[in-house]
């Protein structure tokens, strides 16, 4: 994937690390295959991705890496052990780079999305016996009293990519409708 970007662009100035997956179970019924899968895509996906794009960054005296976290990892989510494992993981590895990459100029922040209506939102709540009450439990986590827009995801991501936030690194930028500041007071009990 570098070598194949390198040869067509001739250079990386920007690395979004977004690939995610989520599987919803139990702690105990969850499967070592199940764990290494959500593992192996959230969190060992972003460390593939920065250890073989940093080295290309310094060749253009900058770069910019913002990963995708979640809410999850401040506000985890009974049945997403793995997923909220993954998260954590991603956010550590986003403040150790910020660490370890400032003096080459690069800059490594993360978004924190909390739900976002994305598909993988939207196949969520058919799972549950009353999808529409348990989505409005859902919504109700969130202190703005809704879900983000995949859009509204997107410009915190540019953000973090763009020179406007060139004193930024190290940052973990919540997107979240006030979810990790803490449950809405109008928040109806957990629905799962």
């Amino acid at each position: 994937m570098v070598k194949k970007t390198i040869a067509t662009y001739g250079k990386i100035d920007i690395l979004v690390n977004n690939a995610g997956i989520n599987i919803v179970k139990p702690f105990l019924e969850m499967t070592e295959e199940d764990w290494d899968l959500v593992n192996d895509i959230d969190c060992k996906g972003t460390f593939l991705c920065c250890k073989y794009v940093i080295p290309e960054m310094p060749k253009n005296g900058s770069g910019a890496i913002v990963n995708v976290t979640s809410v999850a990892d401040v506000q985890p989510l009974v049945g997403m052990g793995a997923y909220n494992a993954a998260k954590a993981g991603v956010s550590s590895i986003t403040k150790t780079l910020a660490l370890e990459f400032s003096d080459k100029n690069i800059r490594t922040n993360a978004v924190m999305p909390g739900m976002i209506e994305t598909n993988a939102i939207k196949n969520l709540f058919p799972m549950f016996e009353n999808p529409e009450v348990v989505k409005e439990k859902f919504i109700s986590l969130h202190p703005i009293g809704r879900f983000g827009s995949p859009e509204e995801a997107a410009q915190a991501i540019l953000f973090l990519a763009s020179d406007e936030s060139s004193f930024c690194t190290g940052t973990i930028l919540p997107i979240d409708g006030g979810y990790s500041v803490g449950i809405s007071p109008k928040a109806t009990p957990y629905p799962v």
